[in-house]
């Protein structure tokens, strides 16, 4: 018979045996990719925004090194991984070669070069798009942000205190994206300051 036949049939007969192996292996990469892109996450989107709100010596060469790091081949990811986990390398005492944990590292490498540059274009494309209407805003605002915020860094609001006309900015120390759920005692309170300083606001 056709060897590649053969393979097909037995692959199909494991899942539909239900193989424990196989579910192993399966449950074992959806977990190692799953990890990977909630680290990836973690460290793309709080850096693509930084990027797209701040503006910084250098800027234009990080965001060469971003776009550039979108395409970095997998094969080039792995040797450096190895070179880094494996005996005679930097990191070879803890043991992580061949191991899921390794696998993890070497997916969050090449993850999170798309997520940084997808999230960089995301804001500053809003950014872009929203800024006259912005400039334009006549009445007082006033910006309560956490000062945590991995999404939306403190940096963003600093740039929209530089284009509105009549703002000011209250932040909530140890506090992220969204304060109103995270510190609702202390969002209440600088809700009130808010209030109060806006013009008109009864004393």
């Amino acid at each position: 018979m056709n060897p590649l036949f053969d393979a097909f049939a037995g692959a199909l007969g494991l899942i539909a045996s239900g193989d424990r192996a196989l579910l192993q292996i399966v449950l074992l990469s959806l977990g190692v990719s799953l990890a990977a892109v909630v680290l990836a996450t973690l460290i793309g989107l709080p850096l693509g925004a930084a990027v797209a709100v701040a503006r910084f010596p250098g800027r234009q060469a990080v965001l060469v090194v971003m776009n550039a790091l979108m395409g970095l081949p997998p094969v080039v990811v792995g040797l450096v991984v190895y070179l880094l986990l494996s005996r005679a390398g930097p990191l070879g005492s803890l043991g992580l070669l061949f191991t899921p944990p390794a696998m993890v590292f070497a997916q969050t490498l090449l993850i999170f070069p798309i997520i940084a540059a997808l999230a960089r274009q995301a804001v500053e494309d809003a950014w872009v798009e929203y800024e006259e209407q912005l400039r334009s805003l006549q009445v007082p605002v006033r910006l309560i942000w956490g000062v945590a915020d991995q999404l939306m860094p403190l940096d963003y609001a600093q740039r929209m205190i530089a284009v509105l006309p009549d703002v000011a900015l209250i932040p909530i120390e140890r506090c992220g994206h969204i304060p109103q759920q995270e510190a609702p005692e202390r969002f209440r309170t600088a809700l009130d300051q808010a209030l109060a300083s806006a013009p008109g606001a009864t004393k």
